[in-house]
C-alpha cells in the first residue's frame, strides 16, 4: 500500500472516531490531523472539506458491505432461506458496518443539512442488492409483484422499521438475539404473503 493511501485510511478511521464522538459540527479537523498523524494540508489535499470527508467515511462503509452479487437468486433454496439470508446480512450492513452511533450522527445531518442529506441518502438507501434478487425472482415467476420498485420499498419499510428505527431511538447496538431473529423471520413471512407465487 502506498504511504499516500495510508495516511489517507488514517484520516478516515480519525475522522469517523471524531463524527462519533462530537457529532457533525463539533467535530474538529484539527484532532482529526492529530489521531491521524498527519497535517492539516494533507488532509485537505484528501478531502476538500468536512462535508467531503464525511461523505466519503459513508461511501466506504457501504461499498465495504454485502456485494449485490451475494444476494444473486437461484433455484436451489426456498425464497424463505434466500431472504432470510439477506435480511440477515443487511442487518449485519447496518448495525456492524454503519453501528448506531454512526447512524445517529448521519440522521442528525439529514436534518441539518438538506443538500448533504440528499447526498449521504442516495448511499444509504442503497438497495441494488436486493432489486437484483426481486427482479429475478419475480422474473422466475417466484414473486407476484409487478411493481418491483414498490416491492423493495416494502421490504425496506419492514426492515428498518422492526430493526433500525427502534435501535437508533434508543441509542443500542442489538445482538442476534431471539428477540431479533423473530423480527428477522417477520419481515421475511409478512414479505412473502404478500408477495410470493404458491406453486
Amino acid at each position: 500500500m502506498k504511504r499516500t493511501e495510508i495516511k489517507r485510511l488514517a484520516i478516515i478511521d480519525a475522522a469517523r472516531a471524531e463524527f462519533i464522538e462530537k457529532g457533525f459540527l463539533e467535530a474538529n479537523m484539527d484532532n482529526v490531523c492529530k489521531k491521524a498523524d498527519v497535517s492539516k494540508r494533507t488532509l485537505y489535499r484528501h478531502f476538500e472539506s468536512k462535508e467531503r470527508l464525511f461523505s466519503s467515511i459513508l461511501k466506504i462503509v457501504q461499498d465495504s458491505a454485502t456485494p449485490p452479487e451475494q444476494y444473486r437468486y437461484t433455484e436451489e433454496k426456498t425464497l424463505q432461506e434466500q431472504l432470510t439470508e439477506i435480511t440477515l446480512a443487511e442487518i449485519d450492513t447496518i448495525f456492524n458496518q454503519y453501528g448506531i452511533p454512526l447512524s445517529r450522527v448521519i440522521i442528525m445531518e439529514f436534518l441539518r443539512q438538506p443538500k448533504l442529506a440528499t447526498e449521504i441518502a442516495e448511499q444509504l438507501n442503497s438497495t441494488k442488492g436486493i432489486e437484483l434478487w426481486v427482479e429475478t425472482a419475480a422474473g422466475a415467476g417466484r414473486l407476484n409483484g409487478q411493481d418491483t420498485s414498490l416491492m423493495v420499498q416494502v421490504y425496506g419499510s419492514l426492515l428498518k422499521g422492526l430493526t433500525f428505527w427502534p435501535n437508533v431511538m434508543i441509542n443500542k447496538q442489538p445482538s442476534m438475539n431471539a428477540e431479533l431473529r423473530t423480527k428477522v423471520d417477520t419481515i421475511v413471512s409478512v414479505f412473502l404473503a404478500a408477495y410470493a407465487v404458491n406453486s
